[in-house]
C-alpha cells in the first residue's frame, strides 16, 4: 500500500513513510480477539501478545492497538481543539483522502502498544484503511497505512 501512495499521494497528504530499520509504525486491529481477557490484553505489551483480525463487523467500536518509536506530536491549545494538528489514526477508503472517522493519539511516548476505541458505526461493507497521520499547520503526513474489511453491515 505504501508504494501505491508515494507513487499517486491523495490530495492534500504529505507522504513520509519512515525507514522501517529505524523508526517502527504498527497498528492491530481487534488483537484481543481469541486470547481471553478484556479488550486491552495487548496495552503496554510486545507484538507478541497482540493478534491482528483486519477483517470484523463494523457497527461496534474497533479496538485498534498502535506502537510507534517515532515521536508523537502534540500541540498548543488552538490548534488541538480544531483538529488541525497532531497525531492521528484516521479511517479511509483505500487512496481516498476523505477521512470518515478519527482519533487523535493523545498518549506520550510510551513502551510497548497503546489501545484505542475508534467508532465504525458510518462504515459499510467493504475496504478500508487506517492511517498514521500527522497533522501541522504546513498540512497532513502519512506515515503508515493499516488495510482492512468490514463484512457488514451492506
Amino acid at each position: 500500500a505504501m508504494y501505491c501512495y508515494t507513487q499517486n499521494p491523495p490530495a492534500g497528504y504529505g507522504m513520509e513513510f519512515p525507514n522501517e530499520n529505524i523508526f517502527k509504525i504498527r497498528i492491530r486491529i481487534n488483537p484481543c480477539i481469541g486470547r481471553g481477557g478484556s479488550d486491552t490484553c495487548c496495552d503496554g505489551t510486545n507484538l507478541g501478545a497482540c493478534g491482528d483480525n483486519p477483517v470484523f463487523e463494523s457497527g461496534e467500536d474497533m479496538t485498534i492497538s498502535w506502537f510507534t518509536n517515532a515521536y508523537i506530536l502534540h500541540c498548543s491549545d488552538i490548534f488541538e481543539k480544531a483538529n488541525t494538528c497532531g497525531t492521528f489514526i484516521e479511517i479511509h477508503r483505500p487512496t481516498d483522502p476523505r477521512v470518515i472517522e478519527f482519533i487523535r493519539i493523545s498518549r506520550l511516548y510510551r513502551s510497548g502498544f497503546s489501545t484505542e476505541f475508534m467508532s465504525t458505526k458510518a462504515l459499510c461493507a467493504g475496504r478500508y484503511e487506517l492511517w498514521f497521520v500527522i497533522r501541522d499547520r504546513n498540512g497532513r503526513v502519512l506515515q503508515y497505512v493499516k488495510p482492512f474489511y468490514s463484512i457488514e453491515p451492506s
